[in-house]
This record gives C-alpha cells, sequence and structure tokens, in this order.
C-alpha cells in the first residue's frame, strides 16, 4: 500500500509517546519519524485485511465486526479488548444521541388533542378553499371586500 499524501496527525503522536516516556526523557528531533512511519503501516496493516474480510463477506461497507475479526486473523489480539471497549463507547454516545433527537423532538410535537388538530385543519381547508372561491379576502389585504 502507498502512504503518500496520508498521514496521522504529528502533534497527536508526539502527544502520545510523551505520555509513555519516564519524565525529565527527551526525543530527538527524529524520534517520531520512524513512530509515524509505523504507525501509518499499522493502520493500513489492519485496514487492509478488515477489507478483505468485508469482500470476502460479500458486503460493501466496513464495519466495526471486520476491524475486530482483522485484529484476531493478525494475531493482534492485545488490541481487542482496546478495540472492543472503543466500540462499545462509541455506540453507547451514538445511543444518547439517538435519544436526545427523540426527546428534542417529542418535545417540538404539537400539544393539542387530535381533534383540536383536525379542528384546525378543517378551518385551513375552509379558509383556502373561500381564497380560492374569491368569496374571503386574502390575510395580506388587510380590509375585507364589501
Amino acid at each position: 500500500m502507498s502512504d503518500e499524501g496520508v498521514g496521522l496527525p504529528r502533534s497527536t503522536i508526539q502527544k502520545l509517546v510523551k505520555d509513555e516516556i519516564p519524565q525529565g526523557y527527551r526525543m530527538s528531533k527524529n524520534f517520531l519519524d520512524p513512530i509515524l512511519h509505523c504507525a501509518v503501516e499499522t493502520v493500513q496493516f489492519i485496514a487492509g485485511q478488515a477489507n478483505q474480510i468485508c469482500m470476502n463477506a460479500n458486503k460493501e461497507t466496513l464495519m466495526p465486526d471486520h476491524v475486530l475479526q482483522a485484529l484476531r486473523d493478525l494475531e493482534m489480539t492485545e488490541f481487542l479488548t482496546v478495540a472492543e471497549a472503543s466500540m462499545a463507547e462509541v455506540s453507547q454516545s451514538n445511543k444518547e444521541a439517538k435519544e436526545s433527537r427523540k426527546r428534542k423532538k417529542a418535545e417540538h410535537q404539537d400539544k393539542r388533542s387530535q381533534a383540536e388538530i383536525i379542528q384546525a385543519q378543517r378551518a385551513m381547508i375552509l379558509a383556502a378553499r373561500n381564497r380560492f372561491l374569491g368569496t374571503e379576502p386574502h390575510s395580506d389585504q388587510g380590509t375585507p371586500q364589501t
């Protein structure tokens, strides 16, 4: 796979590395370059395997389960726990967002009873009919016709 134009944010990788090295230690200028290259290769390797799994299953959409299976197939099982926890976190976040949208939609629903809604619809239809037939003035004219 070619990694032209592909990369991971250097600042993110640098922060991850800094969090792992003991306090008081420093990194040389070129220290991150091989780590960045390895990180990109690893992501491409896992993604390629997940894509192959997806294609073998005659699917057109890569799913998180394909990534988990790729990790198993590549014998990278030490990452499974982290990946599964991440999937659960994303799933919970999506569920909460969906429930929030549902609550907001319910709050904006018309609070009138079904009979009141039907009565209002009939009044609007009658007003539109009267305007069409010319028996009622348009609301933007302001004064009734005599």
